[in-house]
């Protein structure tokens, strides 16, 4: 009751996300994802798992906000780019960080888990992605692969925590998004902590500089 959330109904979110993994093209992508979608402790967890502790989307949903808004953002970048397979973008979008349904507590206040500091979601997503595929029979091996990459690749360099650098246009694009939607709730949020008339917010640690606030509207150029 006492922790920060996010906006809209959080279950409805999350029946919006198995929809869209119910709609997908590919059948092994749809079959894996819904798989786990559809365990009913991930199921009761991902609706409520912040995306992190404090650097974004740090709050009750914060995550299954956070992959919506990858999830619709492949869908209007992916069509500029046809050579992208929409299949393995629409994954990575929803389960890069997957792993932080058990990786993140909110009970009390937000923190890790013990899986969580000794293992990291990186490696807790890949783990789940890896039993859920060893249920399917016949599961094609280059499809896992490129599955596993776009979860252990996501954080883009080996020295951000990433086991691998993307090496697929899927997963560059993945790290990319997730990049970009992350700082940008982060900035937000400063700006909206703020209760003063500064044009400037205060230092963003993270990111080592302080942003402009701008005062009203702007006209539309002519």
């Amino acid at each position: 009751d006492y922790l920060p959330q996010a906006d809209g109904d959080a279950e409805k979110k999350f029946a919006d996300l198995v929809a869209i993994f119910e709609a997908l093209e590919c059948p092994w992508t749809k079959r894996v994802a819904l798989a786990l979608l559809n365990d009913p402790q991930i199921a009761a967890r991902y609706p409520l798992s912040p995306a992190a502790k404090s650097i974004h989307h740090a709050y009750i949903g914060g995550l299954l906000t956070h992959s919506l808004h990858l999830v619709r953002l492949v869908e209007r970048v992916a069509p500029l780019y046809p050579r992208l397979n929409r299949n393995l973008l629409i994954f990575g979008a929803a389960f890069h960080d997957f792993g932080k349904v058990f990786e993140l507590s909110y009970e009390g206040n937000f923190g890790y888990t013990d899986e969580g500091r000794l293992v990291g979601h990186i490696a807790i997503g890949t783990v789940l992605v890896d039993r859920a595929i060893r249920k399917i029979e016949g599961f094609p091996p280059d499809l896992e692969i490129q599955l596993k990459h776009l979860i252990l690749s996501h954080h883009g360099k080996i020295e951000f925590g990433s086991p691998v650098k993307p090496q697929t246009m899927e997963a560059q694009l993945v790290h990319h998004l997730d990049d970009m939607d992350s700082k940008i709730n982060s900035i937000q949020e400063l700006i909206d902590s703020e209760r003063n008339n500064s044009r400037w917010t205060a230092l963003h640690k993270a990111y080592g500089t302080s942003y402009f606030k701008p005062q009203g509207n702007y006209e539309p150029l002519q």
